[in-house]
């Protein structure tokens, strides 16, 4: 598994996602034996307004990319880190993009200081096949996933954190509006909510006697945790969206 490289960059005024084409330039080529590819661009985000990201903030977040890069089960295939705080993910194959994005976002929740300074990330994902039209080594033939989720990251609403679009209409029309309500179920989660979710998901395990003895909480604890915050539907969702995704294919 590759590495997480961090690229430093001065964005200056300039589009964020114009950047991102360094993803696709140094990804396009590996892609050749697949017939698309899944992308996440994500912002680190603080909800305290005028509050700066700390230093130990923007650790966290490559520490845990670089987390996600070593495990196979999320099926990373590259990691491009940009000034520090913008990300964009390439995935080998797109079953695990939308398991892959809560649990960024669940597990940098549940390093929230407090109901004041809450961690999460806002996250733009986007699909793409192969455009046959085009020889490999058009930046076409991949193009559309990285320009969409990166420009996408750019025009999303200020209250939505976490969006799918794609150019191709049965998989927007599929996931865009479930992955709205899935980015409001994530946002309303607590510390240790997230905390519960971010292990079960990287785990796949909702055994109440593990999640207790890896977070230190009564098993009591972790019962209401999962019941009062939607988190086994979240994971029944992210179960079948695989399916989902595997017939769209």
């Amino acid at each position: 598994m590759e590495a997480v490289s961090i690229l430093v960059e001065n964005l200056g005024s300039q589009p964020k996602w114009l950047f991102f084409f360094r993803s696709f330039f140094s990804n396009v080529k590996d892609f050749l034996m697949s017939n698309g590819i899944a992308v996440i661009t994500g912002d680190l985000y603080r909800s305290s307004t005028g509050y700066e990201r700390g230093l130990p903030y923007v650790k966290s977040m490559e520490a845990m990319l670089k987390q996600i890069s070593d495990d196979t089960k999320f099926l990373v295939k590259n990691v491009d880190v940009f000034r520090g705080d913008f990300f964009q993910i390439t995935l080998y194959e797109p079953t695990t993009i939308f398991e892959l994005s809560v649990y960024i976002r669940s597990f940098l929740i549940s390093l929230s200081e407090n109901k004041e300074v809450k961690y999460d990330a806002r996250l733009s994902l986007s699909y793409s096949e192969t455009n046959a039209s085009v020889g490999p080594d058009s930046k076409s033939y991949f193009e559309d996933a990285y320009i969409i989720s990166g420009r996408r990251l750019d025009f999303m609403e200020k209250d939505v954190m976490m969006e799918f679009n794609s150019s191709m209409d049965n998989w927007h029309h599929s996931f865009y509006g479930v992955i709205r309500l899935l980015d409001f179920m994530v946002g309303t989660l607590s510390k240790p909510q997230a905390e519960v979710l971010s292990w079960a998901i990287r785990n796949k395990s909702l055994y109440v006697p593990e999640i207790a003895l890896a977070t230190k909480k009564t098993q009591q604890n972790i019962h209401k945790l999962i019941s009062r915050s939607g988190i086994k539907n979240i994971m029944d969702f992210l179960e079948f969206s695989k399916e989902q995704i595997h017939s769209l294919r």
